[in-house]
């Protein structure tokens, strides 16, 4: 056995003697219930696993394509794997078929391990042994295994990088460089009293480190089943992370709507709010008293579940005023500079510290940072020796070895060292070769127009061949044709002639990849497309509620993160390959252009018609609420209507209640009442007292906001709207915030809609799944007689007659505990059961 893997075979076993007891994994599904596994049970499961392994014929060297999407039988089996002493070659279960037939070939496996779903849809065609990732491994294809002819026993791993200038290649990780890469890593977490919420998926170096680091060094880390944007709010909320890694654009993007939040406060608290945060990083920057993490607590448990400390960024170049916006907020926010082939971290910012640069090159005693061939500015390759870089190139020896100059892996990024900090100015290959022989790169041109055009134009420059063989700066900006003409006619007047551009031309969207980085290579090939259209930007008409219009914005803002031929028929994920990552950037896409949150209604199971569908109709909803703002403020004139409103229901019926003594009105409950009525909620909230009353909020169908014999009832009640036949996310995700930070109790009806026969309908699970998520109890409620007085078929109710008054009764159950049950469906249940007994009464 080679050192490398008996090295991490013994380390392996050592951490889960040690660990036992604490969890390794918690799996988060879709319906919120948590798989825990403990580090005893890890242990267990692999030898399981290795052991099936083995017995269909796996050994030693093999290479086996591991085809799987994020859970924790990914990280089960290749720790199995890594055990055993094969090489697993981690592919992204995204890809488009061809793409992955090719690599598949290309790496020429033993076996395949992957779900029966990926199996069922892609790989059918495959004439090699497929097994099922699960503690079974029973087989999916059952096929005579040959084993790897070629083994390179030092390998733990081949990921396939393709960044953004050329196809994918197999980068070969060792086993030692690979314990070296996440022991390196432990030293800047800091410790094993990790609790990080994953995201990367394990075919990206980040992922793969990500997760050894926390499980081979004694930490905890959780997984969601379905990597949405809906869902990382609530995996947030259920697992409070204290680590979280991401890639660039998402922390712009999280900035983004922090900011948007603290704007909605009012011209005059943002302002307060804003000048607090930056004075807290000032204050943070010269003593080192981080007064953000305890003046913020609110954002960070809003937004992060509330124990969040650490931020990681990689997989790109990060933006100075979003690093800085996070630091100001009391968090560590750490920079990785990082590459598949050299590992993370090469060099990385000090958390605790705010620095301008990527980070200080002496930090790792076994790394050297070196700038070969410098200018007179002090710019140039950027080179790395270390003991976390990879092995080779697969199958490509020319490859590796024009990879290298003698110990050093050549980056293939520019960049300059000053005072042992190291700065990142731009990619080689990427360079523009201007006519007086100077070699620049996009991003140097780009920040000299900064200066001028400012930061609110997304735009990108490239360099395209001239006739004389030196390159022309031509502009790519976003936005319609000419709309930018004046202000960049100014550049002209400001920068070196050099750098000056020949054209600009307009695009919806600039292309790249999954993690943020501008595809340059593409920006040549839409020159000759302008050149015959005549415009770029004009894929979308000002009528976003066109489907066809919005289809062909989809198929042009997608074509940035596939080369698939792309038609309106296929689907996002299936036929297009678009990856977890991809679908975070793409909803971000949708946010900027229609301002819908997308992320309430993406799938990649959607096709592109049916994705165009959802954005028209969506669009309509949000242009009519802004839910920030609901529930409306209740007036002192509300509240003396509300009193006239109570006398009036006690003069005409028998008004009463029973089991208010279940309720502690100190306290916060999710109240579910069955719906007989449009006043259900109005005559529950009468028993009330005051304290409670101010708490309340509820969920309303939107068409009550728009007849005003109802708009008064809504709004006492602190009603938000829904749409009845549209998508409820949104409202959804309101009340959450109201129920889990503003300190509101909720009524809401479990049954969604009055009852048109008097009979219980279907019981939903929404408001079981707030009372899980938040932990708060909830409390069932029978209404008798409201259908009577006020039947769904009357535009009023019936007043009382000589001598009658119907009779109109609440009953209050005991709390129900959520902690009891085990999932939504089975407190839906209980629920259903309890109203049923409490409607007798």
């Amino acid at each position: 056995m080679p050192d490398g893997n008996k090295l991490f075979r013994n380390q392996f076993y050592e951490i889960c003697k040690t660990q036992k007891k604490k969890t390794a994994i918690t799996y988060i599904r879709k319906d919120q219930t948590l798989i825990e596994c403990s580090y005893e049970q890890m242990k267990h499961r692999v030898e399981n696993i290795i052991e099936r392994y083995t017995d269909i014929g796996v050994k030693n060297g093999d290479r086996v394509v591991v085809l799987i999407p994020l859970s924790d039988n990914v990280y089960l089996d290749i720790l199995a794997l890594a055990c055993i002493g094969a090489t697993a070659v981690i592919l992204d279960f995204n890809l488009h078929k061809s793409e992955l037939f090719r690599i598949i070939d290309d790496s020429d496996p033993a076996c395949i391990i992957t779900t029966e779903d990926i199996f069922t849809e892609k790989l059918q065609e495959i004439d090699l042994p497929i097994l099922e990732s699960s503690d079974e491994c029973h087989f999916l294809k059952k096929r005579v295994l040959e084993h790897t002819k070629d083994p390179n026993y030092d390998a733990i791993a081949i990921l396939y990088s393709s960044g953004t200038t050329s196809q994918a290649k197999g980068v070969v990780i060792g086993y030692e460089q690979e314990i070296n890469a996440f022991n390196r890593l432990y030293k800047v977490i800091g410790s094993n009293n990790v609790n990080y919420l994953m995201l990367f998926p394990t075919s990206h170096i980040s992922g793969l480190t990500s997760f050894l680091v926390v499980l081979m060094r004694g930490g905890s880390l959780a997984v969601l089943e379905e990597s949405s944007a809906i869902q990382l709010m609530n995996g947030f909320q259920i697992y409070k992370p204290n680590c979280f890694g991401m890639v660039p654009k998402i922390w712009d993007t999280y900035k983004g709507k922090i900011e948007d939040s603290i704007k909605q406060k009012g011209v005059l608290r943002a302002k307060i709010i804003n000048g607090m945060i930056k004075c807290c990083g000032t204050l943070r920057y010269y003593t080192g008293i981080n007064l953000g993490r305890k003046f913020f607590h609110s954002i960070n448990k809003q937004v992060f579940g509330g124990r969040l400390q650490q931020i990681y960024s990689g997989g790109g170049k990060t933006n100075p005023d979003t690093s800085r916006f996070f630091w100001n907020l009391g968090y560590d926010f750490f920079d990785f500079y990082a590459s598949t082939e050299a590992n993370i971290p090469i060099v990385v910012t000090d958390g605790i510290k705010y620095m301008k640069s990527i980070g200080n090159i002496n930090e790792d005693p076994n790394s050297s940072v070196r700038i070969s061939n410098p200018d007179n500015n002090g710019v140039g390759e950027i080179q790395v020796k270390s003991n976390m870089l990879m092995l080779e190139y697969f199958h490509s020896p020319e490859l590796t070895q024009s990879a290298f100059d003698g110990e050093y892996f050549k980056t293939g990024d520019y960049g300059r060292i000053e005072n042992e900090e190291l700065y990142i100015t731009g990619r080689i290959k990427e360079s523009i070769h201007l006519s007086n022989g100077e070699k620049v790169s996009p991003e140097d041109i780009e920040n000299s127009y900064k200066e001028t055009v400012g930061q609110e134009i997304e735009f990108a420059v490239t360099g395209i061949k001239s006739d004389d063989g030196y390159d022309e700066v031509y502009v790519f900006a976003v936005g319609k044709s000419g709309q930018f003409d004046e202000i960049f006619q100014q550049v002209k007047q400001t920068v070196n002639a050099n750098y000056r551009y020949k054209k600009i031309i307009y695009v919806d969207e600039l292309p790249k990849t999954s993690v943020g980085k501008v595809k340059r290579y593409k920006l040549s090939t839409l020159v000759d497309k302008e050149t015959n259209s005549g415009s770029i930007g004009s894929v979308l008409e000002d009528n976003v509620n066109n489907i066809e219009s919005i289809e062909n914005w989809l198929c042009h803002a997608l074509s940035k993160y596939t080369d698939c031929n792309i038609t309106k028929d296929k689907k996002i994920s299936s036929d297009l390959g678009i990856d977890s990552l991809s679908m975070f950037e793409l909803c971000v896409d949708i946010d900027n252009k229609f301002k819908i949150c997308a992320e309430n209604f993406i799938s990649q199971d959607l096709t592109i018609t049916e994705l165009a569908k959802l954005i028209s109709g969506q669009n309509k909803n949000n242009d009519e609420f802004n839910y920030s703002s609901f529930p409306l403020h209740r007036k002192r004139t509300d509240w003396l209507k509300f009193e006239l409103f109570k006398k009036w229901t006690k003069f005409n019926y028998n008004f009463s209640c029973s089991g208010l003594e279940n309720i502690d009105f100190n306290e916060n409950y999710i109240f579910t009442p069955n719906h007989e009525s449009h006043f259900d909620s109005m005559w529950m909230m009468a028993f009330f007292p005051k304290k409670m009353q101010v708490r309340m909020c509820s969920m309303a169908a939107d068409y009550l906001f728009r007849k005003s014999i109802y708009k008064y009832g809504v709004r006492i009640m602190g009603g938000v709207p829904v749409h009845r036949n549209g998508n409820t996310s949104i409202a959804m995700k309101r009340i959450y915030d109201l129920i889990a930070f503003e300190n509101r109790s909720l009524m809401i009806h479990p049954e969604g809609t009055r009852s048109r026969n008097g009979q219980l309908g279907e019981f939903k699970i929404g408001a079981a799944e707030l009372s899980i998520k938040t932990k708060i109890k909830i409390i069932p409620v029978g209404i008798n007689g409201a259908r009577d007085i006020f039947p769904p078929d009357k535009k009023f109710p019936k007043l009382r007659t000589i001598g009658e008054k119907k009779r109109l009764h609440f009953a209050f159950g005991t709390p129900l505990d959520p902690l009891n049950y085990s999932n939504a469906r089975e407190l839906t249940r209980e629920i259903k059961k309890e109203i049923i007994k409490l409607k007798n009464i």
